[in-house]
C-alpha cells in the first residue's frame, strides 16, 4: 500500500491500524523512497544513496529487500540489478576502505561520498 500514498498518508494510516514496525517500516519506506529506487538508473546518485541509507541497504541483514522487492513488484521493473549495486557497495565501501583517518561527522560525509560516487558509476555502467 505504501506505493499508492504519500508518506504522511502512510504514517497516519500506520498509526490509525497500530501496525507492528515490521509491517510500518517497509511501507513507510516505499512511501517514501519507492519513485527513486524504481527509477534508480536515472536517479540522483546522491537521492538514490539516501534512499538506500534510509532502507538500510548498507548495513548487513538483507532487510533492505523487502522494501526493494515491493517497489519492484509495484512498478513492474525488476531491481536485481540494483540489489547486487547495493550489497557491492555495502561491501566495498566501508570505514577501513577510506584513505585516511577520518571520525566522526566526517567519516559519515566520507562514507556517503564514496557510496555516492560508486552508486553513479552502477548508474553509467548499467544505465
Amino acid at each position: 500500500m505504501g506505493w499508492l500514498l504519500t508518506a504522511d498518508e502512510a504514517g497516519a494510516l500506520c498509526e490509525r491500524l497500530k501496525a507492528p514496525n515490521q509491517f510500518s517500516r517497509p511501507m513507510l519506506q516505499v512511501a517514501r523512497h519507492g519513485a527513486v529506487l524504481a527509477g534508480w538508473k536515472n536517479s540522483d546518485a546522491d537521492e538514490l544513496c539516501n534512499a538506500l541509507k534510509h532502507i538500510n541497504a548498507f548495513r548487513p541483514g538483507g532487510e533492505h529487500e523487502l522494501p526493494i522487492d515491493v517497489v519492484g513488484a509495484c512498478a513492474g521493473v525488476d531491481l536485481a540489478v540494483l540489489k547486487v549495486a547495493s550489497d557491492a557497495i555495502r561491501e566495498s565501501v566501508t570505514a577501513a576502505s577510506l584513505p585516511g583517518s577520518v571520525e566522526g561527522a566526517a567519516l559519515g560525509k566520507a562514507l556517503h561520498a564514496a557510496r555516492t560516487e560508486a552508486l553513479r558509476e552502477a548508474q553509467i555502467k548499467r544505465g
